[in-house]
């Protein structure tokens, strides 16, 4: 019996075994580089919310005790100018030169309650104080799965009407 000569390169056995270890060895870094992606997006929009949240609660201090009711609302979109930016213009700049929330901001949404304030001794309504909570959440998947939305922050604090 006469053998054939060897020849030199790999049967297609080998090179399917090659891709399946190859395969299994790449599984898990596609699963390390997905989740680290995923938590980049959320610590951004973390980030983005809790920055929302704290220009929202720095504007309602500025804002007339009286008519601290009027700002009042239901779930949101973050549109128009940034607060503390419009604020740090040059004394005799007239330009209008305040800034916008960039397009990402556009998947936050912010809510705020006001209401009367217990008095912390007494337990009874004090007209002079309001309570202010300020909720933040935002999209995770777009505008079309409202249902993915989660409340991301809740920020509360008290104005007080220190006039006569």
């Amino acid at each position: 019996m006469v053998r054939a000569k060897a020849r030199g390169g790999i049967t297609t056995v080998e090179f399917a075994f090659a891709v399946l270890i190859l395969a299994l060895a790449l599984m898990p870094m596609y699963d390390v580089f997905t989740r680290s992606y995923r938590s980049v997006l959320e610590s951004k929009f973390s980030y983005m919310a809790q920055h929302v949240a704290r220009e929202t609660m720095e504007e309602l201090r500025h804002v007339p005790y009286h008519d601290l009711e009027k700002y009042a609302h239901d779930w949101r979109p973050v549109a128009g100018h940034v607060f503390a930016m419009s604020r740090l213009r040059s004394p005799g700049d007239a330009s209008d030169s305040t800034l916008t929330y960039p397009e990402p901001y556009r998947r936050i949404e912010t809510r705020i309650a006001v209401a009367p304030c217990r008095e912390f001794r007494t337990g009874r309504i004090d007209p002079r104080l309001r309570r202010i909570v300020v909720e933040v959440r935002w999209q995770e998947r777009g505008p079309q799965n409202h249902h993915k939305q989660k409340v991301l922050e809740r920020f509360e604090t008290i104005i007080g009407y220190h006039g006569s």
